[in-house]
This record gives structure tokens, sequence and C-alpha cells, in this order.
């Protein structure tokens, strides 16, 4: 029996809503902090941050996408506790070797570098960040794929608000850049070391296998698949290193700023992504229509949340600081990246049920040189502006390759000359808003045209879901007998 599209809709629904809490605790964060902070402020913030994803994308060996891989295919010998234990427990033990290793050592380098200075304080709140972070990811992915809503919303909710909300503390109280990330480190440690406690039952052994007997499938894959988690990491914090090298740390933060738009987006994004990967891997060989209609309804939204932004605009920056309103220019270029890896989703998941994860690598490899170089090419010419540019690149370059080697896997588009067309004016539609920006009137035309071409080529997709509503509307106007 296949998954009706109610059923569909509710999933996606029920992992949205961590999204959604997340968003207002986000609204409130943006609103105090970019009238606290200034733009040099707000930018060390994010490299310490991005800083900490990256290395627990390093210490984690690739293994979470190994657990997420197997979860529901465990290797023999091994159950689905044991499977998440031993993936958990070797990044962890990965990091306390290195942490020995780097921070008595190397602790002024690796300061020095990421905030031009040298601070072993931030160093060490560095390494404990970045261990609370693997271990709330591990308990995430588990939530996420065994279907339980309810726990990821919760964990989802928590982390954003300790995080948020420490950070507001130390905001309010003090702020100083070594203020705020203890306060923010505080938050997300308490939290890992709280829900480590109380939910380990659940999804942990009594007792850990420690052989590696019959694991080591899960971890080649995992090795294969770990450069691609990295890179995929290294292509946030390249552009921000290099604006911060090259620009100084009060551009970085008005980049940065547009991380308040990435984040609004994510409320919509987050329910879809979370519920499709398990969706994909236990339908995608029942479920091919319906994969076929769901991207054409993919791409068609990616155009109108677009277009919203652009239209909203200047109602959204009322939110942000005024000293940050410099990103208003270039904010949809980075909106790209996410919208594009949205689209992505729904083209390329070939790749991955071919377990191809060699092709995986060579895809970001060649998208992250892409936005490396360009970044330092464009910004010589256009500023920070360019830095936008070399990410939107960076996006299409891994879209249009990830595609087309996808649909070789497994086809999931049914007009593959609509969907290019639709991304290109996509494209355009994006870069509209950076040369009209102080011409509203003409942006608006901009949007109006570019929305209308795109709903001639997907009316048939525009119908089908003003169909869909109108039966559910209908559904719950219906009364009761």
């Amino acid at each position: 029996m296949g998954v009706s599209v109610n059923s569909f809709i509710k999933s996606i629904f029920k992992f949205s809503i961590s999204s959604w809490v997340n968003f207002f605790i986000s609204i409130l964060s943006v609103i105090i902090t970019t009238r606290i902070f200034s733009p040099e402020m707000y930018g060390n913030i994010t490299i310490y941050n991005s800083a900490s994803s990256l290395f627990m994308g390093i210490i984690c060996i690739g293994l979470d996408s190994g657990f997420l891989r197997f979860y529901n295919e465990p290797p023999k010998g091994y159950d689905v506790k044991q499977l998440m234990a031993k993936c958990m427990g070797i990044p962890i033990l990965f990091l306390l070797g290195i942490t020995a290793f780097v921070v008595p050592f190397f602790y002024k380098d690796v300061s020095f570098l990421l905030f031009g200075k040298v601070s072993l304080l931030a160093v060490v709140l560095l390494c404990i960040n970045t261990m609370s972070l693997a271990i709330l990811n591990f308990f995430s992915i588990a939530y996420r794929i065994s279907n339980d809503a309810r726990r990821y919303t919760i964990q989802s909710i928590l982390v954003q608000f300790f995080t948020k909300i420490f950070v507001i503390t130390a905001a309010l109280f003090n702020p100083k850049f070594e203020t705020v990330i203890i306060f923010n480190t505080i938050g997300i440690f308490v939290l890992s070391i709280i829900y480590f406690k109380i939910q380990k039952r659940s999804v942990l052994p009594d007792k850990i296998n420690w052989s590696m007997k019959g694991f080591s499938e899960v971890f080649r894959y995992a090795v294969f698949s770990w450069p691609t988690v990295i890179l995929i990491y290294l292509n946030s914090f390249f552009p921000q290193m290099i604006i911060k090298n090259n620009l100084g740390d009060y551009d970085l933060g008005i980049y940065s700023s547009t991380a308040f738009f990435v984040g609004a987006l994510g409320v919509v994004l987050n329910g879809f992504k979370t519920y499709w990967a398990s969706f994909m891997y236990a339908n995608y060989k029942t479920e091919g229509s319906k994969i076929i209609k769901i991207h054409d309804y993919v791409v068609l939204f990616v155009v109108f949340i677009l277009s919203f932004f652009i239209i909203f605009q200047n109602l959204l920056y009322k939110l942000i600081g005024v000293e940050f309103h410099q990103s208003r220019y270039f904010f949809t270029l980075v909106l790209i990246y996410p919208l594009f890896n949205l689209i992505s989703e729904t083209t390329s998941y070939g790749i991955t049920i071919a377990k191809k994860s060699q092709t995986t690598l060579g895809i970001f490899l060649l998208s992250t040189a892409v936005n490396f170089v360009f970044s330092y090419v464009l910004l010589n010419f256009f500023g920070i502006i360019g830095v936008a540019i070399a990410s939107m690149l960076s996006a299409f370059v891994q879209l249009g390759i990830s595609t087309f080697v996808g649909q070789k896997y497994y086809k999931s588009i049914k007009d593959i000359r609509k969907t290019f067309t639709s991304i290109l004016l996509i494209i355009v539609l994006a870069c509209s808003n950076c040369f009209f920006a102080e011409k509203y009137i003409v942006e608006l035309f901009a949007v109006f045209v570019l929305n209308a071409i795109i709903m001639i080529g997907y009316r048939q997709e525009i119908s089908d879901i003003f169909s869909l509503g109108t039966a559910i509307i209908n559904k719950y106007r219906r009364p009761k007998v």
C-alpha cells in the first residue's frame, strides 16, 4: 500500500513543528543581538559556531552518515542501539584524543587563525561545544530516521532555546566575545549531558560492544562519506574566513546577518528534508510516480518562497539592526544555496541509493573548489557581494552535476528541460534583487514577469495543488453524520 498524500503532508508537518518554534526563538534572538552586538562581534560569534560545526564533521569520521545509512539495515550481530553506540562512541574518543594533543601544543595557532588573537579559553570551549553538538547530532538522527517526530521536535526546540537564550542572556549581561561563547557553550553542554542521561536507555544499549567484528562495512561507508561531510561544512566556512581575512570582522558580520533569512527559510525546508530522507529510503522502489510529482512541486515552491522574500524584504529587515542592512543587496544570492539544496533532495538521491559515495565526494569537492576560487576572485571586484555570487555559482554547479548523475541511477524528473529552465529563472530572480533593491516597483514587475513565465510551465502542477487544497478544505468542512 502506497503512502497517501495526506499522510505525506502530515509527516512533513510533524517534523516542521520544531522549525516553527525555532523560527520564533530566532526572531527574538535577532531582534536583540543585532541591536546589541556590533557587526564585528557578530562576525566572531559566527566563526566560533561555524568552526564548531566543521570540527564536529571532522571528528564524526562520517559515522553519522554511516549510522543514517545502516539504521534500517544494521550489519550482522548489531541491533540499532549497538550501531548507534559504536557510531557515537568512536567520534567522542577521537575528539578526546585530538583535544589532548592539540590544546596543549597548538591552541595559540588555532586561536589566532580563527579569532585573530590568542585565547586558550576559546579553544577549550570550542572542543566542548564540538563534543556537545556531536552527541546531540546522533540523538537527532536516531529520532529522525525512526520517524519519532515528538522526540525530534523536543530536542530541536531545546537546542535552539538553550543556545539562543544563553546568548541573549550574555548579550544583556556583558556583550563581550568571551562571555558570549562561555554562555553559548555552557547552554549546549548542559543540554547534551541532560539528554544523554535521560534518553540513553531509549537509544543506547546497556553495554557497548567495542569489537570491530561486523562493523567494517559501516566504517568503510563512513570513511568514504567523511570527506563529503567535511566539504559541506567547508563550503560554508571558507567564505567566512575569506571575508574575515580580506575584508575584516565588520564585513563578516554583515554577511553573517543573512543567516537570519536562511534560518527563516529553514522553517519551511527542514520539515521536508528531515522526513524526505526516511521516505526515500523506504519508498523509492514503490512510489516513483509520486516522487516525480513532488520534485515539480518543490521547484514551484522554491520560486514562490524566493519571490516572497524579495517582495517582503523591507518588512523583514525591520527585524534586524540598522548596522546590518547592507546585506539587503545580496541576501537573495545567499538564499540560493539552501534553495538549490532543497531541489537537489528530489533530483540526486539516485547517487545515495546506488551507494556511489565517491561520486558524491567528487561533486562536493568541485562545488567547494568553485566556491573557494570564485570567492577570492570576485571579492577583489565586487567586495562582499562577490562572495555571495560565488556561493550561488557553487550551488548551481552542485545542483547541476548531482542532478545529471543522480538521474542516471534513479529517475525523479519527468521533463529535465523544464527543470533546468526553472533553475535558470530562479537565478535571474535572485539576481534581480541586486540590481533593483532601490527600485521596488521595478523589482515587483520583474518578480511578476518571472513568476508568470514559470506558472505557465507548471500550470498542471498548480491545478493539482488547488485541487488538493480544495479537497482538504472540503474534508474538514463536511458535516459529521
